[in-house]
């Protein structure tokens, strides 16, 4: 294994085969990725809930804005995490 400067490991295949452990290293990844894809998209889920059952007098409440800016964050990271879940697996 090699490592860049930025610290990122680099994987080699030989003859097209990953060795047992790298790929053990990945599924635990997969593990990792697909855990942190279902908080966020339960801490999505419930916030989204929460701005669309907000009182109309709040609406328009600096708090509401907080919360739009938060659904909007939640779901950037719900459709990177679930990029990165195809492209690891993709790799098993």
């Amino acid at each position: 294994m090699f490592r860049t400067k930025e610290g990122f490991a680099l994987l080699f295949f030989y003859g097209g085969k990953m060795n047992n452990t790298r790929r053990a290293m990945i599924k635990k990844a997969q593990k990792y990725v697909d855990e942190a894809y279902s908080l966020i998209d339960i801490a999505y889920e419930q916030e989204d809930e929460a701005l669309n059952n907000m009182p109309e007098s709040l609406e328009n409440s600096s708090r509401a804005v907080a919360m739009e800016e938060y659904v909007e964050n939640l779901e950037n990271a719900k459709d990177l995490l679930g990029e990165a879940k195809e492209a690891v697996d993709s790799i098993l």
